[in-house]
């Protein structure tokens, strides 16, 4: 029965990570090209991406940064496709990003923002403070250290 119901809820999470999510898209422009594409291995319930033409990696063989960039273009892609415009809140999306693939992410943030959608980001980061002023980002609040 278990696996049986395994097997179900695995078909289900399959279908929000086919294509039309944009994930590979996402994960295209943050990488600059480097990754292809990106597809949900169903019958393990772990991603892959397409390095190049067909270097073939799985997610335990990505670097922090990179899994870091995958679960953001997730983030987004599964936002869009479940809704045409919501509330997003991120923290530390940027964490694992050197400057050239922050500036890619804060694009795509760019334009969801100008599709209507609401986004805090969470940041301790003063460099990611900044950028995120540069793009029209707002700095709503500063939380203090107690100790």
């Amino acid at each position: 029965i278990l696996n049986a119901r395994n097997r179900k809820e695995t078909q289900k999470i399959a279908e929000y990570f086919n294509p039309s999510t944009r994930i590979g898209e996402y994960v295209n422009k943050i990488t600059n090209g480097l990754f292809q594409r990106v597809s949900y291995n169903s019958l393990e319930g772990k991603f892959e991406l397409t390095k190049g033409e067909d270097t073939l990696l799985r997610i335990e063989q990505l670097s922090q940064g990179e899994l870091s960039q995958l679960y953001f273009a997730i983030r987004l892609a599964l936002g869009s496709k479940c809704i045409d415009k919501g509330f997003l809140v991120m923290e530390e999306p940027f964490l694992s990003s050197d400057d050239e693939r922050m500036e890619e992410q804060l694009r795509l943030l760019k334009n969801f923002v100008n599709m209507g959608w609401q986004i805090i980001g969470l940041t301790g980061k003063d460099q990611v403070k900044k950028k995120l002023l540069e793009n029209g980002g707002r700095l709503v609040g500063e939380l203090k250290r107690i100790i």
